[in-house]
């Protein structure tokens, strides 16, 4: 989990929340309508929420977006992060919804981290289900501290919550949301193909490989994993976070000068 950008503000709902198919009826009602009669306002939602988490799922950070940069068929949804089914309001209020991957739920998806094998593999918003922020001790995204992060990740992969960080979430939710075997097994892949890298490389050479891994491709979208990279990289990985946070925070103020690290 990684702090999100809450700018630019999420536009795309705002006319048909005016609509009476935007204000009345149940959430899930409203949202069905949504999709249904707005498909212009729906694309748009998909671009937006797209651009301001950078291609990444809000959760477990798998990138979303394939290399021509249009988001995977299937491997995505949007997430409201506290149930629509509660109050109706909830469905269309842009400070609620996130984009999410499809937690393992898709069993034809075949692309890295995304199949399923068992139930025990479905993850984030899949995992999550109907249970309330409140419930599971779950922070939103934009809530999240810039540094240090939350949570860490150990050597065989799992995600846990970093020492007396008390904005992260309880043990017991980051195992139902993330600690499924498929990203157990693909971060700690990742791990060890990023530290016997880092262990060949010289001083000079981490400069380049952190600006590589932590910086925003051609299209503005994310590695997978990213905050995996930012551990690994440690003092190098920090650095770099104290240098442009404040681009990766706040989507489109400017661009990121990749070669500015301190």
């Amino acid at each position: 989990m990684r702090r999100l950008a809450s700018h630019p503000r999420i536009t795309a709902m705002d006319s048909f929340r005016t609509t009476v198919g935007g204000n009345t009826g149940t959430g899930p009602e409203r949202w069905r309508r949504f999709r249904a009669e707005d498909r212009a306002g729906y694309d748009r939602l998909l671009v937006e929420l797209k651009t301001r988490q950078y291609g990444l799922c809000c959760y477990c950070e798998i990138r979303l977006v394939q290399t021509a940069h249009e988001l995977q068929p299937l491997a995505y949804q949007v997430e409201h992060f506290v149930p629509k089914s509660g109050e109706p309001e909830n469905a269309l209020d842009p400070d609620n919804v996130l984009l999410c991957c499809t937690g393992g739920a898709r069993r034809e998806l075949a692309v890295p981290h995304h199949d399923p094998r068992s139930h025990p593999n479905e993850s984030c918003g899949q995992a999550k289900r109907e249970s309330t922020p409140t419930n599971l001790g779950l922070p939103h995204p934009s809530t999240l501290p810039i540094a240090p992060p939350i949570v860490l990740f150990t050597s065989e992969g799992r995600v846990v919550a970093a020492p007396g960080q008390v904005a992260a979430p309880p043990q017991a939710t980051l195992d139902r949301m993330l600690n499924v075997p498929r990203l157990i097994e693909a971060r700690r892949s990742l791990l060890d193909i990023l530290r016997d890298e880092i262990d060949r490389t010289v001083d000079g050479d981490l400069l380049t490989i952190t600006e590589a891994r932590l910086a925003p491709d051609e299209g503005q979208f994310l590695h997978s994993f990213w905050s995996v990279y930012r551990q690994v990289l440690g003092a190098f990985g920090e650095s770099w976070m104290g240098a442009h946070h404040a681009r990766i925070l706040q989507v489109g103020v400017a661009p990121l000068d990749v070669n500015a690290v301190s």
